[in-house]
């Protein structure tokens, strides 16, 4: 799963970086600051005097959602809710993201899966102090037994927890942030417009030329901050998760942020980043989460399977391959 709140890449807006007046008399109108653990970016294409306050109200529903999902802040609910156990009432922002949690779960045969919170902390990419050097086998086996064993179970308004089960919701809840800013303006009645949490993206109708909203991928090296490859939007998130970003090193190995529910291991595999398109930017961040996790035959498979639009960066030495399923392709074809 990936480390809480942190970016692993960035978003880069050719079309219409600077506000600025259209044929239409609409302008684009930028402003962000600082949530979850990194940045975020609204652009909206509107009038100025419709505006009101939207940045405000983004901002307040934005610490909102914080409060409930920040394993960082000490009284959350998710922070909370790791401490508790047995029959725990949850608001409908946590149950929905748990039950979104489960079937991306079902979705990635397991590849995504929140209740490796424990094994996040212990290899140094959670809230708590990093454990003394890297956990052994004995550790990684009875953590794995333990998420494998004993699950939350859901129901309405309220979640069964086992004891010493740790939650981590780092791999989604940028992207359902980003969900919940998305359906405010649009609920404001504002029908073009971006919302970006920390690199998960969604855009809802045109960029302030009327074209798509042109966003890029980052090139995935650490020492490198540039674009890789472009992918237009309308009506669409996109989420990346990738291991150049979040990591450490110790005893001369690199230690990647996401862990494999299966080994207990951070991954350690050639899949450089996954990139996939959803209508929903929680699904498409769970499943980039999930699908990198798993490595590139068993994401090939499912992205197949599952009709996903995703696309894989592979490291060859010192270069890269991409590799994307039909649904990507096809969606691509779409805009030529």
């Amino acid at each position: 799963m990936k480390r809480t709140f942190n970016s692993i890449f960035f978003v880069y807006m050719f079309s219409n970086l600077l506000s600025g007046c259209s044929q239409d008399s609409k302008s684009l109108i930028v402003f962000g600051g600082l949530t979850m653990g990194t940045s975020y970016t609204i652009k909206i294409v509107e009038d100025q005097k419709k505006l009101g306050e939207i940045e405000s109200d983004v901002s307040g529903e934005l610490s909102r959602l914080n409060n409930v999902f920040s394993n960082y802040i000490e009284n959350s609910e998710i922070s909370i809710f790791n401490q508790s156990e047995g029959k725990i009432t949850v608001s409908e922002n946590l149950r929905e993201l748990l039950l979104l949690s489960e079937e991306v779960y079902r979705l990635t045969n397991g590849g995504f899966d929140i209740h490796v919170g424990s094994l996040v902390n212990r290899w140094g990419f959670g809230p708590e102090k990093k454990g003394e050097g890297v956990p052994s086998a004995s550790e990684i086996k009875k953590m794995l037994r333990h998420s494998d064993s004993k699950r939350i179970e859901i129901f309405e308004g309220y979640v069964l927890k086992p004891d010493q089960l740790s939650l981590d919701v780092s791999g989604v809840a940028k992207g359902y942030g980003v969900d919940l800013v998305s359906r405010l303006l649009e609920d404001k009645g504002f029908e073009n417009f971006l919302v970006e949490i920390g690199g998960e993206v969604k855009v809802v109708g045109h960029n302030a030329k009327g074209r798509p909203w042109t966003i890029g991928i980052e090139r995935p090296e650490s020492g490198n901050r540039s674009v890789f490859r472009t992918v237009p939007l309308m009506n669409m998130a996109m989420a990346t998760s990738g291991d150049y970003r979040n990591f450490y090193k110790e005893g001369g190995r690199v230690y990647s942020h996401t862990i494999n529910p299966f080994t207990g291991h951070p991954v350690n595999h050639d899949l450089a980043s996954v990139t996939v398109l959803h209508r929903d930017a929680a699904y498409a961040d769970a499943l980039a989460t999930g699908l990198t996790a798993i490595g590139l035959d068993s994401m090939l498979d499912i992205s197949e399977e599952k009709n996903l639009k995703v696309m894989a960066i592979i490291r060859k030495g010192k270069t890269f391959e991409v590799v994307s399923s039909n649904e990507f392709r096809k969606y691509l074809m779409g805009f030529e």
